[in-house]
């Protein structure tokens, strides 16, 4: 029974042992998060921890599409990796653009070339996106009406040249 008695006092100090170990663990994990030994952990000379200096780097500040940080290095005086910042600034020349484009400047609309001309750069910036569907689709059909008023002058004029015509011919005769 003797060795019996010996070996449960093994486990037991073994298990206080362990349950000890964790319990330091615990205290030193509590003594990084404050501030004191956090300081410590990024300090530069490396002479309180005994180890290399430790090399810290800026990390790009783009939040991906699954909500994570890019990881990359940063550009020096920038928050984010080349890419991203290539990215920003394609967006930012976007951007530009867009409220560029956003007013078109349509050419004066006496004639039907000039109204096919405005139908024409009506249908650009609807491709290329800088009006929306909506109001290119009123746009549109208010070219297309002032194009059918256009028709139906120019046939009046016509008819009335030709009545004119017509009667300054009889009164030659």
């Amino acid at each position: 029974m003797k060795p019996a008695a010996g070996l449960q006092s093994n486990v037991e100090r073994r298990a206080s042992e362990k349950t000890s170990a964790v319990a330091t663990a615990g205290s030193q994990l509590r003594e990084k998060k404050s501030g004191a030994a956090a300081a410590q952990a990024f300090d530069l000379s490396g002479a309180s921890s005994g180890n290399e200096p430790r090399l810290l780097i800026r990390t790009c500040k783009h939040i991906l599409d699954n909500g994570a940080f890019c990881r990359a290095a940063a550009v020096a005086g920038s928050p984010y990796c080349p890419a991203h910042r290539l990215l920003r600034q394609r967006l930012r020349r976007m951007a530009r653009a867009h409220r560029r484009a956003g007013v078109i400047i349509l050419p004066k609309l006496t004639d039907l070339t000039a109204l096919q001309k405005a139908e024409i750069q009506v249908r650009v910036a609807l491709e290329a996106g800088h009006i929306e569907p909506e109001r290119a689709r009123v746009v549109r059909y208010a070219l297309r009406q002032l194009a059918a008023d256009l028709r139906y002058q120019q046939r009046l004029e016509q008819a009335l040249t030709a009545a004119d015509g017509e009667r300054s011919f009889k009164v030659g005769r």
